[in-house]
């Protein structure tokens, strides 16, 4: 990449240009009586929201030919850096949906640049980078400021990268992203199907605290949170605070369209509060219309105090298997 200039990828908390996001349009993403036009609601409130801080980009709108199968941008999308002159930059990753779960993908693959063609409409200098690894942005979090919160389940996953190994993954975190103090954590929550996307359970909120999801003895994902936990704490660096789990979570059955938190109503979807989105001094937090929303507000405004905390109902959308984070991907101000 150089070595005249300097790039890194900024926090998420740092000035950004606009968020991109992709519409949600795949009835098989979110099947069922009424689902997919439930989630559509949801994601327009929610684009609404967003617009009262920060440009919001909708891919389907602004670049017809990309024409994704699916609407998580944050992993198909995209990842912004900027140097220390004030320019702008991007890196394009391969993407297989996942490890090859939900074919096709091929425009979903080919997403990254029909983005950065406009993009570079508007700033004829960027700089891209297009890279054979695959690599999605739901993986890894970053700080601005030389780390990056990552999980082994999936970045090390055998049906992305084969032979890929910590040390190759953290090469190319300092490399690309100017993060070479890469912290490692285990498992991902239950009913994630991405094989364990951080996003889901642990996020930076500032260059030194990390949000990080908590779950009581019982439930099923206390062990592998409570081992995130107790990395991120005995790495020493961050402040870590915590965010409630939602319990017993959220259920859902296509055949009927019932989604509730009864065990019984159906499958397991990852309802998680740490799948916010921080944008221009905002941070957009899921709820769910649950007992743990007040709790999951309280603990991002604790966190986060110079931020402000909008809740976004995201039920729906997690029917999906994903939520604000997933959906989104953010363009940071050039020289940010």
């Amino acid at each position: 990449m150089g070595n005249a200039v300097s790039w890194r990828m900024p926090g998420e908390f740092e000035p950004q240009r606009r968020v991109w996001v992709s519409r949600p349009d795949n009835p098989d993403t979110w099947p069922g009586p009424a689902a997919l036009e439930r989630a559509q609601a949801q994601h327009a409130a929610w684009v609404d929201a967003m617009r009262e801080v920060v440009e919001v980009a909708v891919v389907q709108d602004l670049v017809a030919e990309a024409r994704p199968e699916d609407a998580w941008i944050r992993d198909w999308g995209p990842v912004f850096v900027v140097d220390d002159r004030g320019g702008l930059g991007a890196h394009d990753f391969r993407f297989n949906s996942w490890g090859g779960k939900y074919p096709p993908w091929a425009r979903m693959d080919a997403g990254a640049a029909r983005v950065l063609d406009f993009v570079e409409k508007q700033h004829p200098g960027l700089r891209r980078w297009r890279h054979g690894l695959f690599l999605e942005g739901g993986a890894f979090s970053v700080n601005g400021r030389g780390s990056v919160l990552t999980t082994a389940a999936c970045l090390l996953d055998a049906e992305r990268n084969p032979g890929e190994t910590r040390a190759s993954v953290e090469r190319l975190f300092a490399e690309c992203f100017g993060a070479p103090g890469v912290v490692w954590l285990g498992e991902g929550i239950r009913g994630d199907d991405t094989d364990g996307h951080v996003d889901d359970c642990a996020q930076f909120v500032s260059e030194d605290a990390v949000l990080a999801l908590e779950a009581p003895a019982g439930h099923r994902d206390h062990d592998a949170l409570s081992e995130n936990l107790e990395t991120l704490r005995a790495h020493g660096g961050f402040d870590v605070h915590t965010l409630p789990s939602v319990d017993p979570g959220f259920f859902y059955d296509a055949a009927t369209g019932r989604l509730g938190q009864d065990p019984a109503a159906g499958e397991l979807v990852p309802a998680s509060h740490a799948n916010f989105l921080i944008s221009n001094g905002s941070l957009f937090l899921p709820v769910f219309g649950c007992a743990s929303d007040d709790a999951a507000l309280a603990a991002a405004d604790r966190a986060a105090p110079e931020l402000r905390i909008v809740p976004v109902r995201a039920e729906w959308l997690v029917v999906g298997l994903g939520a604000l984070h997933c959906l989104s991907q953010q363009e940071p101000a050039a020289g940010g």
